[in-house]
C-alpha cells in the first residue's frame, strides 16, 4: 500500500496526518502513515491489489504518482499505473482512483456530481481489496451529497453523515471505457475514500 506523511524538512521528522511519526516503532504498524491507496476493486472488474515501490513525477504544475501494482486476478500479473495526485487544500497528496489517461484539469461543475456512483475506504488494517458500494448523490441532503468549496474543484462530501473534504476532476473509467468524474478526499481522522461517477455507457 501507499501511505504519506510529511516534513518541514527533508531529514524530517516525517509526520502523518494524526501526528504519528513515520519512526513510530511502539503504535500499531497500520495505524501509521495516511494510506493513500491500497488494493481496491470496482463494480466490473477483478480489481488490484500491492500498489507500492513508488516514484513522483512532476510535470509542469502537474504531479503523478507512479507504482507497481498486481492483477487480483492473477497476482503474478504486475503492471505499472500512473495516476495523477490532487492536493488538499489544507496541503495533503492524494491520489486518483483511475489510471492517468492525458485527461487535463477542468472546472466541474456542481450539477455533474449528481447521480449514481461507486465509492470505497480505504481502509489502513487492509491488506487486501477494498470493495466498492454503490451510493445515489443528490443536490441536497440526503445519503450522499456534495457541497462546494472557495476553491475550484474543492468540495466536502457529505456521505452517510460524515464530511469528507476533497477534490474532484474528469478522469477516464478503465471498468466501464468512458469519461466520467471522480473524487479523493478524507476525513477528520485522515480516512481516505476514493470514488468516481458511473456513468451510463
Amino acid at each position: 500500500n501507499i501511505r504519506v506523511a510529511r516534513s518541514k524538512n527533508i531529514t524530517g521528522p516525517y509526520y502523518d496526518y494524526n501526528g504519528l511519526k513515520m519512526t513510530d516503532l511502539d503504535s500499531p504498524q497500520k495505524e501509521i502513515g495516511m494510506k493513500v491507496l491500497g488494493g481496491y476493486k470496482f463494480k466490473d472488474h477483478s480489481g488490484w491489489i500491492g500498489p507500492g515501490h513508488n516514484s513522483i513525477l512532476k510535470d509542469g504544475s502537474d504531479y503523478y504518482v507512479c507504482h507497481h501494482i498486481r492483477a487480483a486476478e492473477n497476482r503474478h500479473a504486475h503492471f505499472l499505473q500512473i495516476r495523477k495526485i490532487f492536493w488538499t487544500d489544507e496541503g495533503w497528496p492524494l491520489v486518483s482512483p483511475q489510471r492517468f489517461s492525458g485527461e487535463s484539469d477542468r472546472k466541474v461543475e456542481e450539477n455533474e456530481l449528481i447521480g449514481n456512483w461507486e465509492f470505497f475506504e480505504v481502509d489502513p488494517y487492509n491488506d487486501h481489496q477494498d470493495e466498492s458500494f454503490e451510493v445515489v448523490v443528490t443536490e441536497t441532503k440526503g445519503e450522499a451529497y456534495f457541497n462546494k468549496k472557495a476553491n475550484d474543484n474543492s468540495f466536502t462530501l457529505n456521505l452517510n453523515g460524515k464530511e469528507i473534504d476533497g477534490k474532484v476532476n474528469e478522469s477516464w473509467d478503465w471498468e466501464r471505457w468512458s469519461t466520467t468524474v471522480v473524487f479523493t478526499g478524507h476525513d477528520e481522522n485522515g480516512l481516505v475514500t476514493l470514488g468516481k461517477k458511473v456513468i451510463d455507457k
